[in-house]
């Protein structure tokens, strides 16, 4: 439970005072939509049909979509700062879905393992699960969806109804040579310096009732679509009170780990 009020407090904006002379989230996520407008022309991701834009107005908030603009607060799980931004994960990072890889291209080892559901638990990869390999010319032939610094790991099938799943691991230089299978997802932001932020957010309680609204699956199995991932409301503050927040997280929760 502390660790659940730790971070409800962080997403909130109320773990740390916020500072006026912090660039302004409304600027950060200009800079954001830069980027992603940069990475389309250049054929790198297909250009978003669902992008939007959520600004205030007379105390409300509103997205605004083409030319249409619709309030949104009956949305929103919380009030933010003023100097934060409501955006949909979407516009915060590009999505790649896992490879089906297939169960005879695996190899007893190699530099390159499969991260399957098994392997992303607990906020870690856990390597020595079921390990899976594939030979040097299959990495290469999927290098699309071989991992990189600062991309953030979800699984997206489980138990439905009980949560037993979108676990979440931020990928460090030393995971880089994984690729990932069918139903773990990669969020790769367009600007790597908000990773850390938003995988803590993506823990939140408030922010997996909004992912999991949408589940859907059989009596058992449960399982959430990226469409429907991507359309989750993220806060975002400043940058700079981005790294005030998560370094206080991490103090937080190592003293937490101690009792």
């Amino acid at each position: 439970m502390l660790k659940k009020s730790i971070l409800q407090e962080a997403v909130q904006g109320k773990l740390v005072p916020q500072d006026t002379s912090d660039e302004p989230a409304s600027v950060l996520l200009e800079r954001i939509r830069s980027e992603k407008q940069r990475l389309i022309a250049e054929g790198k991701i297909k250009k978003d049909k669902h992008e939007s834009v959520i600004f205030r107005r007379d105390n409300s908030h509103y997205e605004k979509q083409g030319s249409e603009e619709v309030c949104i607060d009956e949305e929103l799980p919380f009030e933010v700062p003023k100097n934060w931004q409501w955006i949909r994960l979407s516009d915060l990072v590009h999505f790649i879905g896992g490879y089906a890889y297939k169960s005879e291209t695996f190899i007893e080892t190699s530099e390159y393992q499969v991260l399957r559901l098994g392997n992303i638990k607990n906020d870690k990869i856990k390597y020595s699960t079921k390990p899976v390999f594939i030979s040097k010319e299959l990495s290469q032939k999927t290098v699309d969806f071989q991992c990189k610094t600062n991309d953030i790991l979800l699984t997206m099938t489980g138990t439905r109804l009980k949560r037993d799943y979108f676990y979440t691991v931020l990928v460090s230089e030393k995971d880089t040579n994984c690729f990932i299978n069918q139903r773990v997802g990669c969020l790769r932001s367009y600007l790597p310096s908000l990773s850390r932020w938003l995988i803590w957010t993506l823990k939140s309680e408030a922010i997996l009732s909004q992912v999991f609204q949408h589940e859907t699956g059989t009596a058992n199995q449960g399982n959430l679509g990226a469409e429907n991932i991507m359309k989750t409301f993220i806060p975002v503050p400043p940058l700079d009170e981005q790294e005030r927040i998560c370094n206080v997280i991490d103090r937080l929760l190592r003293e937490v780990d101690t009792l």
